[in-house]
């Protein structure tokens, strides 16, 4: 229907929520398919593995340049900081294993 198009920013809020891992992947590689045909598009998301697949597929594709990674951190006067951190993406998969990391060791 032309509803997406170069001029028309696709802002997508969890996209992969309900998919199961492989979906994420498959549907991360059609939104990198859509910004390399010029869809401008923002994402967010608390996937890794959805993350991660952005990532990959904008190497593959030679977008790097033009995918940006943003984390945003509430600080202790309640307010957030929102911080590039697309060359150190291992600071926001560290920070959504933090809760699987803590319950992980079960007590003997």
């Amino acid at each position: 229907s032309g509803a997406i198009n170069e001029n028309r920013l696709l802002i997508w809020d969890e996209p992969e929520n309900h998919l199961h891992p492989e979906w994420q992947l498959l549907f991360a590689r059609l939104l990198v398919q859509l910004a390399q045909r010029g869809i401008p598009v923002l994402l967010s998301s608390h996937s890794p593995y959805f993350i991660q697949a952005i990532r990959f597929y904008s190497h593959k594709t030679s977008l790097q340049d033009y995918v940006r990674f943003y984390m945003a951190e509430e600080q202790s006067d309640g307010l957030s900081v929102i911080e590039d951190v697309s060359n150190d993406l291992n600071r926001v998969f560290a920070k959504l294993a933090a809760p699987m990391n803590g319950i992980m060791n079960l007590p003997e």
